[in-house]
């Protein structure tokens, strides 16, 4: 996998304070309908709010339609977002068009990666080439991929949170954090943390070399870049990550379990719809409720400060409005 995109990763810039807040209750939002200025194929009002599930050979057509002039879509994210479009129509507490669309779009953005794949070589008239040995002669083809949980482009090379910290288990439960530089701190079953030197801040100044009370220290040694679909960065945003899925310190003694679909997509739909972890204080209902269709404002909840993404990722969340409006399977 090479050659992201390069969107700055979630937490890189500023980072939420650790959480014990536990996901919202399971009941599904009222439907009501809510007048909107149409889409680009759709006239009149859109009922936002919808549960009825999608018909997935209409999305692929109206991916192919609507992507079409995207050259970092291609047809093989397809399964991708399948998965992710099963999770958004399995999950109660995500029932409104609006939010769905701007889930698939932020997804596409972050996880858009450069892909290589072995493809028939042709010849005129497109026949397939053979050797002489009969096998099918191929070539590379390079395409772009999403929309599924990837690693953070050189695992953050030249970010403070490149640096691998070493992980041990208290006998209290919680962990003993040990970084580069020698800091140490504890990390509480509920996701906060306290420095063994007061005043010390994770991350900060870190040498070109670990100091030798990093390597002498014990434990597990992790390194905590961009996992996931919204890139989740630095030990102690895993920790309050973990703390907010009720799966403990768990994301910080395996960092790698940011990368399961289902961790991840859990994460990213918690945060969008309470404002906690990444998304720092901003929700769905800030940029989508009543009327209020705001793609562009709820970058916010990723990354405001890549300004040049927000119009870029508006305009892909409009088509993915589109595309998910016309595949209900149910219209009434």
């Amino acid at each position: 996998m090479a050659h992201k995109r390069s969107p700055h990763p979630t937490g890189a810039h500023a980072a939420p304070s650790p959480s014990t807040g536990q996901p919202a209750g399971s009941r599904a939002r009222t439907v009501s309908e809510v007048p909107l200025a149409p889409g680009e194929n759709t006239s009149g009002q859109r009922k936002y709010k919808y549960s009825g599930g999608f018909d997935f050979e209409k999305i692929a057509g109206g991916m192919a339609q609507k992507f079409r002039h995207n050259d970092h879509y291609d047809e093989r994210s397809l399964p991708n977002m399948q998965t992710l479009l099963g999770m958004i129509d399995a999950d109660v507490l995500i029932t409104d068009i609006r939010w769905m669309a701007y889930m698939l779009a932020t997804a596409m953005w972050e996880t858009s990666h450069i892909e290589s794949f072995q493809v028939p070589r042709t010849g005129k008239g497109g026949k397939v080439m053979t050797g002489k040995d009969g096998k099918v002669i191929t070539r590379t083809r390079k395409v772009w991929i999403n929309m599924k949980p990837v690693h953070e482009t050189g695992e953050g090379a030249g970010r403070r949170y490149h640096n691998p910290v070493k992980v041990s288990a208290l006998p209290t439960g919680e962990l003993k954090i040990t970084e580069w530089n020698g800091n140490v701190f504890t990390l509480k079953t509920n996701g906060q943390y306290t420095s063994a030197v007061h005043g010390r801040v994770p991350g900060t100044n870190p040498p070109a070399k670990p100091v030798e009370a990093y390597t002498k220290a014990d434990g597990d040694e992790h390194s905590y870049f961009g996992r996931g679909y919204v890139q989740l960065t630095w030990w102690y945003n895993y920790a309050s990550a973990g703390v907010l899925l009720d799966k403990g310190l768990s994301l910080v003694t395996d960092p790698e379990s940011a990368m399961i679909a289902q961790t991840a997509y859990d994460l990213m739909s918690l945060c969008m719809r309470t404002g906690k972890g990444f998304a720092n204080n901003h929700k769905f209902d800030d940029y989508f409720s009543g009327t209020q269709r705001d793609y562009e404002g709820a970058r916010a909840m990723v990354n405001a400060l890549d300004t040049d993404s927000i119009a870029k990722v508006a305009n892909i969340a409009r088509l993915f409005e589109d595309v998910l409006w016309d595949a209900r399977k149910s219209t009434s």
